[in-house]
């Protein structure tokens, strides 16, 4: 099973009729099975153990004919043996899309096999996106408070607020196996602001001669900005448990404030509120 992405597929459109992929298809998977599954994607099922050159050849005939637009195609493959793996047909296009979408955002691989590696990263995904909600609700998700220690007095100034998972069947799992699926998911948020809340009741429960001067950081996903108004959300959970704006450090990827107007000016409007970013 071969999933087909044609990247710039509208300009093939534009180009030429809407049948001429369909048309190089046809032509190098002969009585295969061809099917058109979204715009600019196609399904392929075939017997033939040469699909990687058969692929190469549509792409060489999409460039033959557009000689001075470069477009990329890329494939992913799922082989199916009768004696190991599904005959599942919805699971073999899921494992083939899978692959497919490895090969997102690059131009030197053109085609990416479903292996054992792809197979455990699935496996992870499906894991984390069905245990997630329960999770959160269950009270899985716990915080790890690591302390800052100033270099100069030695004495604790102000804590991270860490994510750890701790799954009742699988123990700690540590945030390198949940946080990427969860900002794919833009689930991210949920799990930020729960942390911050954690924070937050932390510093009210302390006396005030304790958390005179202490601060807490903690992170927020550059995809928390695309799910809600940040500020605003901020906002309502430090004024719930009167926390000063200035005791929270909030940490966001740089590369993400670089490339998005939309984060830069959230960022201003909390930094106008007194956060310190």
């Amino acid at each position: 099973m071969a999933m087909i992405d044609i990247d710039d597929f509208k300009h093939c459109n534009d180009t030429f009729d809407h049948v001429f992929c369909d048309q190089l298809l046809q032509e190098n998977f002969p009585d295969d099975l061809i099917i058109r599954s979204e715009s600019d994607h196609f399904l392929v099922l075939t017997q033939r153990t040469d699909d990687a050159a058969r692929i190469e050849k549509v792409q060489q005939g999409i460039s033959r004919y557009l000689p001075h637009n470069y477009i990329f195609l890329r494939a992913g493959v799922y082989l199916h043996h009768k004696d190991r793996g599904t005959s599942d047909l919805r699971a073999c296009i899921d494992m083939a899309h899978a692959a497919c979408d490895t090969l997102r955002q690059q131009t030197v691989n053109s085609i990416r096999v479903f292996d054992d590696e792809l197979f455990q990263s699935t496996q992870k995904e499906t894991f984390v996106l069905s245990k997630f909600n329960e999770a959160i609700s269950r009270g899985d998700f716990i915080p790890y408070f690591q302390p800052i220690v100033g270099g100069a007095s030695g004495k604790t100034c102000g804590f991270e607020v860490l994510a750890r998972w701790n799954d009742p069947e699988r123990g700690i799992i540590s945030p390198g196996n949940f946080m990427p699926v969860l900002e794919k998911s833009h689930d991210a948020y949920r799990l930020d602001f729960y942390m911050l809340e954690k924070g937050c009741q932390l510093l009210a429960d302390m006396n005030e001669d304790r958390r005179e001067n202490l601060f807490f950081s903690f992170n927020l996903s550059r995809t928390d900005f695309d799910v809600c108004d940040v500020p605003a959300r901020l906002s309502r959970i430090v004024s719930k448990y009167e926390i000063p704006h200035n005791a929270l450090r909030i940490e966001i990827t740089e590369s993400a404030i670089i490339e998005s107007p939309k984060i830069q000016n959230a960022i201003r409007a909390m930094q106008k509120e007194g956060y310190q970013i």
